[in-house]
């Protein structure tokens, strides 16, 4: 940083015409290249809850396929391949779309990309539903437009910002964005964008599930699901395995004594009370 390559803009191609990406907008004519180096610490649940870190969110689900052999052209994105890519996180995570709250979209801004994207998901979220689900609103936001196209980092940024969302407890407002493109038909989904921060708080009755997607030029896709963390209370059953394995876990015994030959001499008669008291309880 800075960005010192520039670019000049070409008609129908990613960039923008302006300088401002501007994901979803109806001004919207490309992305601006951006630079960042993005990382994230991922441990299995299981591990982290029994080493008690500070989880910030499950990945619960995840899919990656590559369309290439299906695009119109090497820039073009595959409306295809992109649903078929969330259908398979949403199976994996084994959610339904009526529990999603929030997608990070690739968001690129262009004016093929963005109608697709949406399409995409718009199909994937009438492939996975049943007659009786009822979709509720599912938000849609792009970090693009705040930080520019990071290139290879840019999957990892959105879920960087899924999980800045959850910790708190909003859905960050779509920067440059006023109007909708008409080319999305929003009208015709379940998705809204928003200009202004909408409060995402936890409840008792509704988990908070987000996904990101994340598409290369060249085709492949990726999309994660990202849930909040919720420590589920013990069984009975835990409890028991845990009351058992401190009962038979080895034991600490402080000693002291004015003299080194004091502690051996002390430490020599405390060792052959145990040894010979092993049998008695508490000394198993």
């Amino acid at each position: 940083m800075p960005e010192e390559v520039g670019y000049t803009y070409s008609e129908g191609m990613i960039m923008a015409r302006d300088g401002h990406c501007r994901p979803f907008d109806h001004n919207a004519s490309g992305t601006i290249p951006g630079s960042g180096v993005a990382v994230v610490l991922l441990k299995p649940l299981t591990s982290a809850i029994k080493d008690q870190d500070n989880i910030l969110g499950v990945i619960s689900g995840y899919a990656t396929n590559n369309d290439g052999d299906r695009k119109t052209g090497y820039t073009a994105p595959s409306l295809i391949g992109q649903s078929e890519c969330v259908v398979n996180a949403h199976r994996m995570a084994n959610i339904s779309p009526k529990d999603i709250d929030y997608i990070e979209c690739h968001g690129t801004a262009t004016r093929l990309g963005d109608p697709i994207e949406v399409q995409a998901l718009k199909e994937a979220f009438d492939h996975q539903r049943s007659d009786s689900d009822v979709l509720s609103t599912t938000h849609l936001g792009a970090i693009k437009a705040n930080i520019g196209h990071t290139d290879a980092a840019s999957g990892t940024v959105g879920v960087i910002k899924i999980v800045q969302m959850l910790q708190h407890q909003v859905m960050p407002g779509q920067a440059n964005y006023s109007k909708a493109n008409s080319e999305l038909n929003l009208p015709d989904t379940c998705f809204e964008i928003s200009p202004q921060n909408t409060p995402w708080e936890p409840t008792k009755a509704k988990h908070r599930v987000a996904g990101v997607s994340s598409f290369g030029i060249g085709g492949t896709n990726a999309h994660v699901v990202i849930e909040d963390f919720a420590a589920q209370p013990k069984t009975n059953t835990e409890k028991s395995d845990e009351s058992r394995s401190e009962q038979t876990a080895p034991k600490i015994i402080p000693i002291s004594a004015k003299s080194r030959s004091s502690l051996e001499s002390y430490r020599a008669s405390l060792l052959n009370y145990v040894e010979n008291n092993i049998d008695k309880p508490g000394l198993t």
